[in-house]
């Protein structure tokens, strides 16, 4: 996973405005090739998740990213279902607090995750 800024947010400001949010939805970017081994279709709602979260979104399919990668943008404030799943798609459930070695940096850059459709 990786999760590069918004077009239409800084960082998490304006992640709650409807019309910025009508303008660039929070969707997962995958591959074609990773979609159809998926059975995931254009606009269906995928789950990504791992040992830190999970996060339901819809799956925008486009050869604007390489195969084995997926997207999602930065900034959404997470909102949670009943079962404490994000269904907003704020990666930040899904990255560890836990600082990488030896720079103590953040892990917000790459994240592992596994995709499946809902």
């Amino acid at each position: 996973l990786i999760t590069p800024h918004a077009r239409f947010r800084i960082n998490s400001q304006f992640s709650n405005d409807p019309v910025l949010r009508a303008r660039e939805p929070q969707e997962l970017w995958l591959h074609p090739a990773d979609a159809a081994a998926r059975g995931i279709a254009p606009g269906d709602r995928v789950e990504a998740f791992n040992s830190q979260g999970r996060v339901r979104v819809p799956a925008r399919v486009t050869e604007d990213i390489l195969p084995g990668v997926v997207c999602l943008t930065a900034g959404a404030w997470p909102e949670l279902d009943e079962a404490g799943i994000d269904t907003a798609g704020s990666a930040n459930l899904l990255t560890s607090t836990e600082p990488t070695l030896p720079s103590q940096g953040t892990r917000t850059h790459s994240v592992g995750v596994e995709v499946r459709a809902l």
